[in-house]
């Protein structure tokens, strides 16, 4: 009796197999043994377990032949038994050169070893023709079994978290500019604002509340993303502004929720959502300025910090890149920067005891407050009355001394 169609079973956890062709066994004498008994499939490789090779049954006296033939080439094994990899989108997987490897016959299977461990998620396409061997017994035909199977790729395990939000205070400005991020692990990359909400009080989703950039503002390990306010809906007289108005309002309360269904760089979601409650404060236009901070300076000898304190939060991530200290000579000391108290405060611990002398701390000017007023001019700055060439100096400083 012939056999029209195989239904392809896994052997192992880890294998998928999305289709198979037909087989047909025509014989002038119905001989049993020369039906084919089996199906290609994906099997675990005996030398490496983690890898796989692909596996045919074989008829008794097909198997026979093959084992017992002694001529077959690569070129010959190639046209019973040929897999493709569909590497190339939109070819056809028949114009592809076969997958490499080699052959043997063992209790009556076929099997191909790849030279290179097969890829994950990367379609296989066998194809099984064992007439092509011509040693099919006399008045036996077979026609061409086809196989596509693949390697599932390994279920990723929920494990990322997101460890922070900056800025982490509970009361920011209404002009605030940007939230920071922060992950446990590197994250998938595009399409991330449909994975970010802001919440008005009423639970509702505010409608487009961030600038959506295409070039997403990931830090370059993929942990930190930067998602930015529509500055036109921040700075007073912008056609945004005039016409929605801005996204926070004074004395209103919002929730920024990330999905945990948000997924890492290995493709397993969050562990967990993350939200963060704020009320709105008046809107901030004034500059941080350096004169206002309170600066305690450590004893000489010592390894304790020097701190600034500020009267308002700061950029968590320019607090880290633009204030460092520097000695009598103009050289960088070496030492760990922490921001702490809600971003309102800066401390500086050295890598070696404090030395008696002058220092000083180094302020770059770009460094902003939570609304984009930066050191040296506010973000609301009119820039015809200021112009473009207005003399800006890359950073200003504070000089302290330490011991006599």
């Amino acid at each position: 009796m012939p056999l029209r169609h195989y239904y392809a079973i896994a052997f192992c956890p880890f294998i998928l197999v999305l289709q198979l062709g037909c087989a047909k066994a025509t014989q002038d004498n119905a001989a049993e043994s020369t039906k084919p008994s089996g199906l290609i499939r994906l099997a675990k490789r005996a030398a490496v377990p983690s890898q796989a090779v692909f596996e045919v049954d074989l008829p008794q006296a097909v198997a026979d032949g093959l084992t017992n033939s002694d001529t077959l080439e690569t070129a010959d094994w190639e046209q019973v038994f040929h897999i493709h990899a569909e590497t190339a989108e939109g070819l056809d997987w028949r114009k592809l050169p076969p997958v490499q490897g080699s052959y043997r016959v063992t209790n009556n299977h076929l099997i191909f070893e790849p030279l290179f461990a097969l890829q994950a998620g990367v379609n296989y396409h066998a194809v099984f023709n064992p007439s092509k061997a011509g040693l099919l017994p006399e008045g036996t035909s077979f026609d061409v079994i086809e196989a596509t199977l693949r390697l599932e790729r390994p279920r990723a395990m929920p494990e990322t978290i997101v460890s922070q939000v900056y800025p982490t205070a509970n009361s920011l400005p209404e002009n605030l500019l940007k939230f920071y991020l922060h992950f446990s692990a590197p994250m998938s990359q595009g399409n991330v604002y449909s994975h970010i909400h802001l919440l008005n009080a009423r639970n509702k989703k505010i409608d487009l509340p961030f600038l959506e950039v295409d070039e997403e503002l990931w830090n370059p390990d993929g942990t930190r993303l930067t998602i930015l306010f529509d500055p036109g809906r921040i700075k007073s007289g912008l056609l945004p502004r005039e016409q929605d108005g801005p996204v926070l309002q004074k004395g209103q309360s919002y929730t920024l929720k990330i999905d945990a269904t948000w997924p890492d760089a290995a493709g397993a979601p969050l562990k967990k959502g993350f939200t963060k409650k704020f009320i709105v404060a008046a809107p901030d236009v004034e500059i941080p300025s350096p004169a206002r901070w309170t600066m305690t300076v450590p004893e000489a000898g010592s390894i304790n910090p020097m701190t600034l304190d500020f009267p308002e939060p700061l950029d968590h991530a320019l607090l880290q890149r633009l204030l460092w200290i520097e000695d009598a000579g103009k050289h960088a000391v070496e030492g760990q920067v922490q921001v702490r108290n809600s971003e309102r405060q800066w401390t500086f611990v050295p890598s070696r005891g404090w030395k008696d002398g002058d220092y000083r701390v180094v302020i770059g000017t770009g460094l902003e407050d939570l609304a984009g007023n930066n050191v040296a001019r506010p973000f609301e700055v009119d820039r015809v009355q200021r112009p473009e060439d207005e003399f800006i100096p890359d950073y200003v400083t504070l000089d302290f001394k330490v011991g006599n």
